[in-house]
């Protein structure tokens, strides 16, 4: 019949399992938190059909199941100002795979340097997007207009780099909001900016 079960992974790397029926048996090793090594099944394999099988027996120890995992693939790169050169903290990049279901994000350091960690094997659109409230325009990686744009691919246990961004210091917009009878100024008023066909986005008045 069906038998499973699983164990965590001590400090020093080592684990246990215990309570198995007797029968053959399939391993597989999967970070259960970080999620920055790849999934794999002994012995250094991508997928259950591909997997050594492991015998047990009762009153038996089955020793040295022993696995070297290896991390998944990364993307890192620098975010500066297209003008200046300046680095640029506080931009969030975000790797969406190209098939779906699976992302991650960064923010920049103080440096503009970013890494996406714990990708998959694939191919991933960029983007990135200023989460620091200065104005950058949002953009994808190399200038592309539509998604997916000019995706980047990712192998396990290497790196894509030199995945970076120029961004564009966008326009602004300002003024002040007054009682039309008093002349005093106003807060909490929305105010709407839009393009087009109409507002697409707003900013609140402060005191």
């Amino acid at each position: 019949g069906l038998a499973y079960g699983g164990a965590s992974v001590d400090p020093g790397g080592s684990y246990s399992i215990k309570g198995l029926p007797a029968g053959s048996y399939k391993v597989k090793f999967r970070d259960c938190y970080e999620a920055f090594y790849a999934d794999e099944y002994y012995n250094d394999e991508s997928d259950s059909e591909s997997a050594d099988v492991v015998q047990v027996s009762v009153r038996t120890e089955t020793a040295s199941i022993n696995m070297t995992v290896t991390k998944r693939g990364t993307i890192s790169g620098v975010v500066t100002d297209d003008v200046s050169g300046a680095r640029l903290a506080e931009i969030c990049v975000s790797g969406y795979r190209v098939d779906g279901g699976y992302h991650a994000s960064a923010v920049t350091n103080a440096g503009g340097e970013y890494v996406l960690e714990g990708l998959l094997n694939g191919d991933y659109s960029i983007n990135f997007l200023d989460c620091s409230g200065t104005g950058y325009l949002s953009e994808m990686y190399d200038d592309a207009e539509d998604h997916p744009g000019n995706p980047v691919s990712v192998v396990a246990g290497t790196d894509a780099g030199e995945i970076d961004a120029a961004m564009t210091l966008g326009g602004s917009l300002s003024g002040t909001v007054t009682d039309e009878s008093s002349g005093d100024s106003i807060e909490d008023v929305c105010v709407w900016w839009g393009r087009g066909s109409g507002p697409s986005e707003r900013v609140t008045t402060d005191e």
